[in-house]
C-alpha cells in the first residue's frame, strides 16, 4: 500500500497541475471537469495520507466509504460533506451520470463558471488546511 510520503508527494503534483489550469481560465472552460477531477484527487491523497499517518493499524483507506468513515471519526462533518460533493461531481461530470442527479444538476448549471472554480478550490483549501492543524 501507498505511503504517507507517496500521497503528499501526489498531492503535491496534483496541486502544481491544478494550479496551472486555474491559469488557463478562462481561455478553455470545458477544462472545469478536469479541474474538478484533480481536486477531488488531491483532497483523496491528502485524506489518505492523513489516514495512514493518524490510525494506528496504519489506517490505509481503501474506498470512498473509507474515507467517509475516516473523516467522521475525525469530527470533520464539514470536510466529509466536501469531499462527498467533491466525489459525486467529478464522477458525474466525467462520466455524465451520477447516482445524486440533484447536485450533479446544479453543477452543470454552473459549471462554466468562476464561480465553480472558486469552489472547488475553496473546498480543496479547507480539507488542507484541516490536516494541516493535525
Amino acid at each position: 500500500m501507498p505511503s504517507p510520503e507517496f500521497h503528499h508527494s501526489t498531492a503535491n503534483r496534483n496541486k502544481k497541475t491544478l494550479k496551472k489550469l486555474l491559469a488557463i481560465y478562462p481561455k478553455d472552460p470545458a477544462d472545469n471537469s478536469w479541474i474538478l477531477t484533480i481536486a477531488y484527487y488531491t483532497a483523496l491523497h491528502i485524506v489518505d495520507a492523513a489516514a495512514d499517518t493518524l490510525v494506528a493499524d496504519n489506517g490505509q483507506t481503501k474506498s470512498h466509504a473509507d474515507r467517509l468513515d475516516f473523516l467522521e471519526k475525525m469530527g470533520a462533518a464539514r470536510l466529509k460533506q466536501l469531499f462527498n460533493k467533491m466525489h459525486i461531481l467529478s464522477e458525474g461530470l466525467r462520466y455524465g451520470t451520477s447516482a445524486h442527479g440533484d447536485v450533479l444538476v446544479e453543477a452543470t448549471r454552473v459549471f462554466e463558471t468562476v464561480a465553480f472554480r472558486d469552489a472547488v478550490s475553496s473546498w480543496l483549501k479547507e480539507i488542507e488546511d484541516f490536516f494541516r492543524t493535525l
